[in-house]
């Protein structure tokens, strides 16, 4: 009987722990990936004027966890500005690479989060990016291609000056 209750276990484990765990895992990936259709914009786009120079409230009030809007709501909002072209200056946070593309993740303290995506257009671009340091400011200037836990991903994007 003991084996019983213990294959029981193990059975439900696998059965409903790999799914959840699998849907879960693929929702947080899939948001680090960009995954751009031929209809999405291009670096060409960077050059026109923004809607938003700040983070606007809205947006702020949408991602905060303790906002009094619905999840119903805060889609709306979050999706008013999917694929819109943003200008804000905001402190990093931290740097990384993956191959040629730097992400610049800013802090929290700001309004706002954004993970800044850019594909450096030469060297000096590179360098200067690779020269950041965590607290200073920069302007990141590109699409709203998504969120992530909080944070605005931002791809395509250029460091405006």
């Amino acid at each position: 009987m003991k084996l019983f209750w213990k294959s029981l276990f193990w059975i439900v484990v696998v059965g409903l722990g790999l799914p959840v765990f699998g849907s879960l895992l693929g929702l947080i990936l899939s948001s680090f990936i960009d995954a751009q259709g031929s209809g999405s914009p291009g670096k060409e786009v960077l050059d026109d004027a923004p809607i938003s120079t700040t983070p606007p409230d809205d947006l702020v009030n949408a991602l905060s966890f303790f906002s009094g809007l619905t999840e119903v709501q805060k889609s709306e909002i979050k999706d008013s500005y999917r694929g819109k072209l943003v200008k804000w200056k905001l402190p990093v946070w931290d740097v990384s690479q993956r191959n040629e593309e730097f992400v610049i993740q800013t802090s929290s303290q700001g309004k706002i989060a954004i993970f800044c995506k850019i594909l450096p257009s030469d060297d000096n671009e590179a360098k200067r990016i690779r020269q950041l340091a965590a607290g200073d400011l920069i302007t990141c200037k590109g699409i709203v291609s998504g969120y992530t836990l909080g944070n605005v991903n931002i791809s395509p994007a250029k460091l405006a000056d």
